[in-house]
């Protein structure tokens, strides 16, 4: 959201600190220990719980979220004149991890931005040693505008990578969530009729035994037996004589 914010409105926000703090969690430096777990879309979730933290799901998505969202916050800055100084400090912590951490996929996947961060710098440190004009100079809005609307620099045709890969993950979280639906659905429907029956009988035994005749200040009423009415009817007999 703050990337976008900062896309649409052509200011620089510092979102860089916030990613990196992410990478400061310790389960991210050893192996997963709670198993594989349900994927995890931090588009639509706010807070999981402990054990979700130790699972291989949640730590691969916090690590592409981390990759993705910064490397689409530099590239927004990859045609600056300052891209070096403000790429500087979020290299330097990506190579940190890259030691903390002893899992190797999250090791290639952090040098592997380090490598199109390193190469940004090269594109961008090759055009600085031609300028003439200061930094508060109007003319540095016109740094790299040609190489701007090709798409030339190496960060951004990076980001666009990631876009695709990022596409593919979301279709597939939708595309098994529509299938989970679809099977319950199939269950709901495959239920026999006398499993409902069964379920109506039990209902009204239920009703029955739970009668009005057990609340407070009720009695229940016993059902006469033959023989008392038998007795009632010759007592009844015996009077009208």
């Amino acid at each position: 959201m703050l990337n976008r914010i900062a896309a649409s409105t052509g200011t620089f926000i510092p979102v860089s600190m916030l990613l990196l703090d992410m990478l400061e969690m310790k389960e991210l430096n050893s192996p997963p220990t709670g198993g594989v777990g349900k994927a995890v879309d931090f588009c639509t979730v706010l807070k999981v719980n402990k054990s979700t933290l130790k699972t291989r799901a949640f730590q691969e998505a916090c690590v592409s979220s981390v990759v993705e969202e910064l490397a689409e916050h530099l590239a927004q800055w990859s045609y600056s004149v300052p891209f070096f100084e403000l790429s500087f400090i979020p290299a330097t912590r990506l190579r940190s991890f890259c030691k903390s951490t002893k899992i190797e996929r999250f090791q290639k996947q952090m040098r592997k931005l380090i490598r199109q961060i390193e190469a940004n710098s090269k594109f961008t440190n090759e055009k600085r040693m031609s300028i003439t004009f200061l930094p508060n100079d109007p003319t540095a809005a016109s740094f790299l505008e040609d190489e701007k609307k090709s798409g030339a620099s190496p960060l951004l045709r990076y980001v666009a990578t990631l876009r695709q890969i990022a596409q593919q993950r979301i279709d597939s979280l939708t595309e098994s969530s529509v299938l989970v639906v679809k099977h319950s659905s199939v269950f709901r429907n495959k239920i026999p009729a006398s499993d409902e029956d069964d379920d109506d009988a039990v209902n009204e035994k239920g009703a029955s035994v739970f009668s009005s005749s057990w609340l407070p200040g009720g009695t229940p009423k016993a059902k006469p037996s033959k023989e008392e009415e038998k007795k009632k009817k010759r007592k009844a007999g015996t009077r009208k004589r």
